[in-house]
Order: structure tokens, then C-alpha cells, then sequence
């Protein structure tokens, strides 16, 4: 038999509302709902992060970010960002992936994947850190991210 397909262990999970930053417009589920018209969208903000409790240990080696939607503009979207690990939601966090993410100008890579490999790495709370995004000072939007 084939192998079974890792799984996404962020599929419907919420980041934590009280440990997260600029979640603003929506509540911070949006990043993880598997619906790319939705994103996690803050004003007044120009970076963002989303903490997430996985409920156990899981060993994670790829983070994936798909493209959503834009509100009629890109310059709002992830530029730079990091992934970390930590063994508590308050605790220090230990990054495990840094990397940027290229601006959909146009609108049209809607669903489109970029994948961003890293080495193994076990934890339950794990962060995802918009460092920056493509310019805008007023806004700041985190489409949809997947761990695999």
C-alpha cells in the first residue's frame, strides 16, 4: 500500500486570541479554515503573530502558505515571517524557519502553495510571525498556513 499522506496538524485549529497579535478584523481561526477567501486582516498594524495550541506534542517539518484573496489591494500581504516552537503559550519561543513570502500584485495566485521545508522539529505551541509586509503602513493580512 502507498504511504498515507501527512497530515495538515493545523487544519481547524484557532490560534489563541489571548496570545496572538493583530488579529484585528477577524478572529484568528481564518488562517486555518481552508477557505482562501478568509484571512486574519489587522489595521494600525504592520506585522502579526498567530500562537497556536496543537492539544499534544506533534513533530512538524513543513510549514505550507497558501495564497487567499486580497481586498483589492496586495501591498498588506506576509513579507517576511518565522515560524517557532515553544514548550509553553507564554514561554520562550524558538524559531525553526525564517523566509518571505513574494507579493501576488496582480490577484491571480489565489490557491497557489509555497512550501517551505524545515528540519523536524516536536513542540505544542507553535507561533507564525508576520515580520513585515510589502509596504502598506495601515495594514496587515496572514493567508491561509498549513504544518505538516
Amino acid at each position: 500500500p502507498a504511504p498515507e499522506a501527512p497530515s495538515n496538524v493545523l487544519a481547524s485549529i484557532s490560534a489563541s486570541v489571548d496570545h496572538s497579535q493583530c488579529v484585528g478584523f477577524n478572529t484568528a481561526a481564518l488562517a486555518t479554515d481552508g477557505n482562501l477567501y478568509n484571512r486574519v486582516v489587522a489595521s494600525g498594524c504592520t506585522a502579526q503573530d498567530l500562537v497556536y495550541d496543537l492539544g499534544s506534542q506533534e513533530t512538524v517539518s513543513e510549514l505550507k502558505y497558501v495564497y487567499c484573496t486580497n481586498p483589492g489591494f496586495s501591498n498588506g500581504a506576509v513579507n517576511a515571517f518565522s515560524l517557532s516552537v515553544g514548550n509553553t503559550i507564554d514561554g520562550t519561543y524558538t524559531n525553526v524557519l525564517s523566509d518571505t513570502i513574494p507579493e501576488d500584485v496582480l490577484g491571480d495566485k489565489i490557491g497557489q502553495e509555497l512550501s517551505f521545508p524545515f528540519t523536524a522539529t516536536s513542540g505544542r505551541y507553535w507561533k507564525f510571525s508576520a515580520l513585515s509586509n510589502h509596504g502598506n503602513p495601515d495594514y496587515i493580512w496572514t493567508c491561509e498556513i498549513e504544518l505538516y
